[in-house]
């Protein structure tokens, strides 16, 4: 009877602690596909970030490069005016 008992409690505590694995290995489960999902957000919100700075970038650079080629225009006439003046 003590012996049945005994091995009654075994059972039920075994049974006890495989469910409490099973929980836990459910857990780990969800918290590694959460934190799988937050990292997929995290790099999509970076990777939205650097193509706003490389667009930014872009346009800055073309306004720079405009700017440039019409004071290097200027510049080239008023050279060549000079030079004009000096020839004749």
């Amino acid at each position: 009877m003590m012996e049945q008992a005994a091995t009654q409690q075994v059972n039920q505590s075994r049974k006890t602690f495989e469910a409490m694995e099973e929980q836990i290995r459910q857990q780990v489960g969800m918290t590694g596909e959460t934190v799988d999902k937050q990292l997929k957000m995290i790099d999509q919100s970076m990777q939205q970030e650097v193509n706003r700075v490389m667009t930014e970038m872009g346009q800055a650079l073309a306004q720079v490069t405009g700017r440039f080629t019409k004071d290097y225009t200027r510049l080239t006439k008023a050279m060549q005016e000079v030079v004009r003046q000096q020839v004749a």
